[in-house]
């Protein structure tokens, strides 16, 4: 059976959703970037490494 302390929950929420940001932010950044420089075929990669980014942070959340 898990125990779940609630405080650790709390501090890890504000942290998973600032590295979800973060990476939500840089990915926007670099779709525009993508677009402005007319390379379409990059906006697939940002795509990959934003999911990637988000899936490490909330895989990190559930993990501690």
């Amino acid at each position: 059976m898990w125990i779940i302390d609630p405080f650790a929950v709390l501090n890890r929420v504000p942290v998973a959703f600032l590295r979800v940001t973060g990476c939500t932010l840089v990915f926007l950044i670099q779709v525009a970037g993508y677009l402005f420089h007319r390379r379409r075929d990059k906006i697939f990669d940002a795509f990959g490494y934003w999911g990637r980014a988000v899936t490490d942070a909330l895989a990190e959340f559930v993990r501690k």
